[in-house]
């Protein structure tokens, strides 16, 4: 690419993405090529970082004519004049990294999942076979404070330590996978980040614009 922002070369890979011939690309500037879309102001951008001496690089999403949306990862390097120094263009790579993009969302996915699995579990069975074991534990205590007085406070201490349990497993729990969390709207939960907060006796203004509707329980989850 030119300091004009024009294609002088292309290769084949291109050209096929693009669904074109390379007398077409040639001599065009990277709007008439991309289009007037986020890709192309982009790159455009990049291109003037490029144009002041400083290689750059950026990953994006592009919808080729023939290749479809593909994640692209563009590196952008200087074109020195020859025992000169000053840029008379630019060297443009952009590889190809939809399957790597790819591979690495599963990798979340699954990552996500499991943590929710543990969660769930935590907040569903161990707590509440902690609470079970905690309620025999109230009724044991109310039989021992009758029969044997003495130990009383012994069984007070276990059932307050089997409560703390509880309260320890929820809150991992929680942290893992919030299991109120569901398609609400985020600020569903506010009440719930509020009181979080003030606990630690630190007075939480917090202002979320309802407008803003997000239907992926994952990116809700990161936000909460």
């Amino acid at each position: 690419i030119n300091t004009d922002l024009e294609i002088l070369t292309a290769n084949k890979s291109l050209v096929d993405a693009l669904d074109t011939n390379r007398v077409y690309i040639l001599n065009k500037n990277i709007d008439t090529i991309y289009g007037t879309n986020d890709f192309s102001k982009e790159l455009a951008a990049h291109c003037v970082i490029c144009l002041s001496g400083t290689e750059s690089f950026f990953e994006s999403e592009y919808d080729f004519p023939k290749a479809g949306k593909r994640y692209i990862a563009t590196t952008l390097i200087p074109y020195y004049e020859k025992n000169s120094s000053d840029i008379n263009g630019i060297v443009l790579n952009t590889r190809d990294i939809t399957e790597r993009v790819t591979f690495e969302n599963k990798i979340v996915n699954l990552a996500f999942e499991e943590r929710r699995k543990i969660g769930m579990e935590l907040h569903d069975d161990i707590s509440q076979i902690l609470a079970g074991v905690k309620l025999k534990l109230s009724v044991l205590s109310d039989k021992l404070e009758k029969e044997y007085p003495a130990f009383t406070e012994k069984s007070l201490d276990i059932e307050q330590q089997i409560e703390n349990s509880i309260n320890a497993t929820r809150k991992l729990a929680k942290g893992l996978f919030p299991v109120n969390i569901g398609n609400d709207h985020l600020a569903t939960y506010k009440n719930d980040f509020t009181r979080h907060i003030e606990k630690y006796n630190i007075v939480l203004e917090l202002n979320i614009d309802e407008s803003i509707i997000i239907n992926d329980i994952m990116t809700t989850m990161h936000l909460y």
